[in-house]
Order: C-alpha cells, then sequence, then structure tokens
C-alpha cells in the first residue's frame, strides 16, 4: 500500500498543472488490480480545480493527497501524525510534443458502453510489451492520474521521485503512460485494462461509484491544529556531520 502511494505522488509531481482543472464535483470510488497482493481501493474526489486522492485500507489511516491547480501546490495529509507536508508543483517539458516522437499515442476505435450511468468511449494505448484499453467519458471533466503505472512502456509501476527531488521530474516509466496521454483532454477513465504481448490481463482500474455531490472546503485542506512538517529542514539536519566523539579533535 505504501509503494502504490507513492506511484501516485510520483505522477502528481508529473503531472501538468492544467490537467488538474476539472468541471466534475463530488467523488469517484476506484478499485485497482495490479495482480500483486489484494485489490486496492481509492477514493477520486474534486472541487473547483482542486483533487484529493485517498487510499482506503481496513485498519488504521493512510495519508491523503491534495493537488491545488490554481496555488500549483502539493498537500500530504499523514493523519497518524497530525502532519502534513506542503511542495510545489511545477510544470514539465511535453515529451510527447518532440519531432519524430516515438512515444504511443491515445487512440479511439471502435465501441461505447455505458459505465455507472456515464458513456464512454473506447481507446487503445499500445507500446512494445503490452496493450491498454481504456473506457474513457467527457462528462466527469478532466483526470489528474494515480500514477499506478498501468499502461507504461514499462510493466513496472513508475519509480517515486528521490527525497528533496525537483518536483515535475518525470522518470522514464511514467513517459507516454495512458495517463500522461490524457495531458489536456477532457476524458476521464472509468475502466482500464492492460494486457501483455501474449493478452494476459495484467492490471486493471475500474471506477465501481461516481457521486456528483457538493463537498466541503475542508476536505481539501490541512486539518485546523495540524502541524506543518517542513521536508527541507529535515533534509538540511540529516546533511549535518554528526558531532564530534568526546575528546576527539574538532
Amino acid at each position: 500500500m505504501q509503494k502504490l502511494f507513492s506511484y501516485f505522488i510520483a505522477y502528481a509531481l508529473a503531472t501538468p498543472v492544467a490537467l488538474l482543472c476539472a468541471d466534475f464535483e463530488g467523488s469517484v470510488n476506484f478499485k485497482i488490480d495490479t495482480g500483486k497482493g489484494s485489490p486496492q481501493d481509492i477514493n477520486y474526489s474534486a472541487k473547483n480545480g482542486l483533487v484529493r486522492i485517498d487510499v482506503k485500507k481496513n485498519e488504521g489511516s493512510s495519508p491523503s493527497v491534495i493537488l491545488d491547480a490554481a496555488k500549483k501546490e502539493m498537500i500530504v495529509l499523514l493523519p497518524e501524525q497530525k502532519k502534513y507536508v506542503l511542495q510545489s508543483i511545477a510544470e514539465p517539458g511535453d515529451p510527447l510534443s518532440q519531432p519524430n516522437s516515438t512515444e504511443p499515442a491515445l487512440e479511439k476505435v471502435d465501441g461505447t458502453e455505458k459505465i455507472l450511468g456515464y458513456d464512454c468511449g473506447r481507446y487503445v494505448v499500445k507500446n512494445k510489451d503490452s496493450t491498454t484499453q481504456l473506457w474513457l467519458t467527457d462528462q466527469l471533466g478532466a483526470f489528474v492520474g494515480l500514477g499506478t503505472g498501468m499502461g507504461s512502456r514499462s510493466s513496472a509501476p513508475m519509480s517515486p521521485p528521490a527525497p528533496g527531488g525537483a518536483p515535475g521530474r518525470t522518470t522514464a516509466t511514467n513517459t507516454g503512460s495512458w495517463e500522461t496521454l490524457l495531458a489536456g483532454k477532457n476524458l476521464f477513465p472509468l475502466r482500464v485494462i492492460t494486457t501483455h504481448a501474449k493478452g494476459q490481463e495484467s492490471s486493471r482500474l475500474e471506477a465501481t461509484s461516481v457521486m456528483q455531490k457538493s463537498l466541503p472546503d475542508s476536505d481539501f485542506a490541512p486539518p485546523t491544529g495540524w502541524e506543518k512538517f517542513d521536508i527541507g529542514s529535515t533534509l538540511r539536519s540529516m546533511k549535518r556531520p554528526p558531532p564530534p566523539f568526546p575528546g576527539s579533535p574538532n
């Protein structure tokens, strides 16, 4: 679960801020199955350019991520410590806009389906080692992404950013992923299935419910009284040399 949480933080850092804007207000519940362990439930909430992603677990509480498009900020909530981390979001360059790019493309194919009451068109992203089928609707605004690495050039999930790394830096595995290909498009996935070259299903993302409703502003801000965790100060303190042993020369 911790690895999955790191993946969608990494994707959030690599997602253009313009993509965070959406007209949809409400929550979408997703179930993700990567074939490794039990399927994972994730709640995705959006309101006025704000997005919140919560990983659900059976016991205890897990961190959450809040993305603010207007302020270009990401907030990570740490409920067990009653702390939060604030980090800016940079806008990376678009590798798909480069001439002679060999990156995979999002292709619309025949076939439509109504999923949870929404009309979805069928799309395909073909990579060297896998094929991803997507059922996308234009009725829920833009999609930030969960960063599971499903359908990327590599079957492995994307690497989380190194501590203190620059926001907005993409990795080789997430470049050209289906999530990146949705950037700037008014398309929202309600089902995504990735199969290996031999036809074996390797991962599945599926929406289990969509609730269009008004959400309180407090859902998209740190709770009152929580302490802000300063990553910069922590990293600087880690770089300080240890104190000398008693009796040793300075």
